[in-house]
């Protein structure tokens, strides 16, 4: 069982000067939460970053200067990603959000901003400028 989700959008950057001290914080979690679908022994002996996040199901990508600069959803189940997200969320640049969309329409983003991440909701809304013409019969 489990919550299915996908990813539609993302803008993520961490500093190179800052993925130890991130990797830190995921290893820390690990040792004193137990996390949904993760395999916590592969967080804490990972020796990066990446590694560690990608054992929470997220594989990051990085640029020629070793910042990371986008992150992508490789599972297809929600586990405690917002836990693993605020774990980190110091050193991810603020402005910084992954936008996924849940079962039954659900639709997010995971916001980075001045050292937390949130959970923002989307807001649907349809235009009112379109009219239909009915026509009398």
């Amino acid at each position: 069982m489990g919550y299915d989700m996908e990813q539609r959008d993302a803008s993520f950057f961490i500093a190179r000067q800052d993925r130890r001290p991130a990797s830190g914080a995921l290893k820390a979690l690990a040792e004193r939460e137990s996390l949904r679908w993760v395999n916590q022994q592969q967080i804490r002996s990972a020796r990066s970053l990446a590694t560690a996040l990608l054992a929470c199901g997220w594989r990051v990508k990085a640029d020629d200067e070793e910042n990371i600069v986008g992150i992508s959803w490789e599972w297809g189940k929600a586990g405690d990603d917002l836990k693993i997200f605020q774990a980190i969320a110091p050193w991810v640049r603020s402005g910084s959000y992954v936008e996924m969309l849940g079962d039954g329409g659900y639709h997010w983003r995971w916001v980075f901003n001045r050292g937390e991440c949130i959970v923002v909701k989307a807001e649907i809304t349809f235009s009112s400028n379109f009219m239909l013409k009915v026509e009398d019969k």
